[in-house]
């Protein structure tokens, strides 16, 4: 399941509280006249350029108003320019205050809004017990977003006791509203058996439909569902074409897949296969950066070119790939591809060894001869260090 951090999402109420709103001369009237429906709906035709040219400031001026008269709207409108600095500075605090006043008269994304402030600590002292109690109150009013926090609550067990079952209910309640996260660990839920039997064609189909809807991490899972025949069946044509189509969103491992596929099999195509694989590294995909750097030092499928392998080891390294931290050892400790620095090679020897690579705890200590105990000493701090940045909470 993807972890997926709780935002706070755009809070446009025009469309939940009035319909469509076009500036006119009626408008202007009634919010120069102190109405605080008229400043309201002028706030919201200077924020989207309705009728108006768009002017942010003037619409945080008259949402202003308008929320100091206790309009529900305004009061979450404001909440929500105040919160991502919008019109105004970002004031967390001032956030929290109108978001408040507006969750209080029962305006569902207010609550959403407060829940969200709880559970990340902005602007208020985090308190996650807190947001979920926002959190429940703006799912009963149907808050989608509200409905899908609540489940990642309950799957976690941040602010409530955990009930993997619950969260499966709520996922399914925001799922049924087409919240594509929702689906997702929906999906995930009966792939694993989280909360709910094991279902290899429920998961599937869910993916599916966040796949439709164009979702790239949906649409990866289904081109594996389709891959490996779990939950459908097998379909080496379908599974293809729902790699490309994450591929297209730039989804690192469809990049890669595509690239396996081209390696082996019937579809055989060592130009696509390194076009592919390039993609994927270039996209951050580890293991395809450590075999990319294989391939150029090994010369098999393209002209060999070590200068290039070290560098995609080197990537690959600094991302904690342990075989990849071993080789671009290697490179250092012979002068391939870069230039010889023993200092280098011992130091990814010692982040390879830390990562399991037993070869490389023996290339260390044929190096430990070359060093004072000071310099091992320094060398060793910079792989913990290093190894503390990459791998901490």
């Amino acid at each position: 399941m993807r972890n997926i951090l709780l935002t706070l999402l755009c809070l446009m109420l025009s469309a939940l509280l009035l319909g469509q709103v076009t500036y006119s001369e009626a408008i202007l009237a009634a919010a120069n006249s102190g109405n605080p429906e008229g400043q309201f709906q002028l706030g919201m035709c200077y924020q989207d350029g309705l009728g108006v040219e768009k002017d942010l400031a003037e619409a945080v001026k008259w949402y202003t108003l308008a929320a100091g008269q206790g309009h529900p709207g305004a009061q979450t409108n404001l909440a929500y320019c105040h919160y991502n600095g919008i019109g105004t500075e970002i004031d967390k605090q001032q956030a929290v205050e109108w978001f408040r006043r507006a969750a209080n008269q029962n305006v569902n994304a207010a609550q959403y809004g407060l829940g969200v402030c709880y559970f990340n600590g902005e602007g208020v002292t985090q308190n996650q017990r807190e947001a979920v109690k926002w959190y429940d109150l703006a799912a009963a009013g149907g808050n989608v977003n509200a409905i899908y926090s609540l489940a990642r609550c309950y799957y976690d067990g941040t602010g409530v006791t955990q009930d993997k079952a619950a969260a499966v209910s709520f996922f399914r309640q925001a799922a049924d509203k087409n919240h594509i996260p929702a689906i997702n660990d929906l999906a995930y839920c009966y792939k694993f058996g989280e909360g709910v039997e094991a279902n290899a064609n429920e998961a599937a189909a869910w993916y599916a439909k966040a796949a439709a809807a164009g979702d790239a991490f949906a649409q990866y899972n289904l081109a594996q569902a389709y891959a490996t025949g779990e939950g459908m069946t097998q379909n080496t044509e379908n599974a293809l074409k729902w790699y490309r189509s994450a591929a297209d969103q730039n989804y690192p491992e469809a990049h890669y897949q595509l690239a396996l596929n081209y390696m082996s099999g019937p579809d055989r195509n060592a130009g696509e296969a390194i076009k592919w694989l390039t993609s994927a590294a270039e996209l951050g995909h580890r293991e395809a950066q450590f075999m990319l750097g294989q391939i150029y030092f090994s010369g098999e499928m393209i002209p060999k070119d070590m200068t290039e392998g070290a560098k995609w080891y080197l990537r690959a390294a600094d991302q904690g790939h342990p075989g990849a931290q071993y080789e671009i050892g290697n490179c250092y400790a012979f002068g391939e591809g870069v230039t010889e620095n023993a200092y280098e090679a011992f130091f990814w020897y010692s982040l390879a060894a830390a990562n399991g690579e037993t070869d490389a705890e023996q290339a260390r200590g044929l190096l430990s001869s070359m060093f004072t105990p000071q310099d091992i000493d320094n060398l060793l701090l910079r792989a913990e260090s290093w190894y503390s940045q990459h791998y901490s909470e």
